[in-house]
């Protein structure tokens, strides 16, 4: 009964500590998003520029493993307070979204694509127009194009083969919508 009440005592005071500790660190919450806006910033002025290869593993580089280098470097001479942590961790979770909803972003997709034809046309649009405004060719065309840069895909005598790394990654997404329960080609 004792060893319950010092574990259930200590439990109190590391919670509380967890508490206090946090709500301390939330006054930082604005480093974080301040140094997210500096490296986004720094991506688009890459991107624009062309100086960078536009992949996933530069927005990884860019967003989220040069910043956590200089957070470590800056914790290890000790030149940031412990404070800042909550700082790196807010500027990690707004990366890692931003990076996973970049490819809807800078896709083309269908979807989109009849919605700003829509938008053009507020008075409606017919099908048949509706259908040459967005071709299916164009919206495959360009997905091609990005798994062929993203080292996904490689063209062999007009024919696409996978790379191990499109391999991985189709097999890797077969597997997780298994897991949801989702069957091929619904989603």
């Amino acid at each position: 009964m004792a060893r319950c009440s010092v574990e259930n005592g200590f439990e109190l005071r590391y919670a509380t500590w967890i508490v206090a500790s946090t709500v301390v660190s939330l006054e930082e919450w604005w480093r974080g998003f301040f140094y997210f806006l500096c490296f986004f910033a720094m991506h688009v002025f890459l991107w624009r520029n062309g100086t960078v290869r536009k992949s996933f593993g530069t927005l990884l580089v860019i967003l989220i493993i040069v910043p956590s280098l200089i957070y470590a470097a800056f914790f290890t001479l000790e030149l940031v307070a412990r404070d800042w942590l909550s700082a790196w961790l807010l500027h990690v979770v707004l990366a890692a979204n931003y990076i996973a909803a970049y490819p809807a972003i800078a896709a083309q997709s269908p979807t989109i694509q009849i919605l700003n034809v829509l938008r053009k046309h507020p008075e409606g649009i017919a099908w048949p127009v509706l259908l040459q405004s967005c071709p299916l060719e164009t919206a495959v065309g360009d997905r091609i194009d990005e798994l062929v840069i993203a080292r996904l895909i490689v063209p062999a005598d007009g024919d696409y083969t996978l790379t191990r790394r499109g391999y991985v990654l189709a097999r890797g997404f077969q597997l997780f919508r298994t897991f949801l329960g989702l069957p091929e080609g619904d989603g």
